[in-house]
């Protein structure tokens, strides 16, 4: 778990298999009333896939983000890219 000076909690998972990945964040815009009260106001969920080689990075995912009393959806959309990292000394 993380957490940050703007008391945004998160928690993410990561799993490899080969040159394969799976990932999971969820975290939570929180407005303490309280040292154990963290009052979540808003809640986002991130799951993305994706494959990794020799510094190229293929992935899709879906991200959603919504109000904690409601469940009202602020926003929702799903997303793919292509990354290439390369690093020099």
């Amino acid at each position: 778990m993380k957490t940050s000076l703007f008391l945004i909690p998160a928690l993410t998972t990561h799993f490899d298999f080969k040159n394969f990945y799976f990932e999971q964040t969820s975290s939570a815009e929180c407005s303490p009333k309280g040292l154990k009260v963290w009052n979540p106001m808003t809640a986002t969920w991130i799951v993305e896939a994706g494959f990794n080689y020799e510094g190229v990075k293929i992935f899709m995912g879906h991200k959603s983000y919504h109000y904690v009393e409601s469940l009202k959806k602020l926003d929702s959309y799903d997303y793919f890219g292509v990354q290439y990292s390369k690093e020099f000394h």
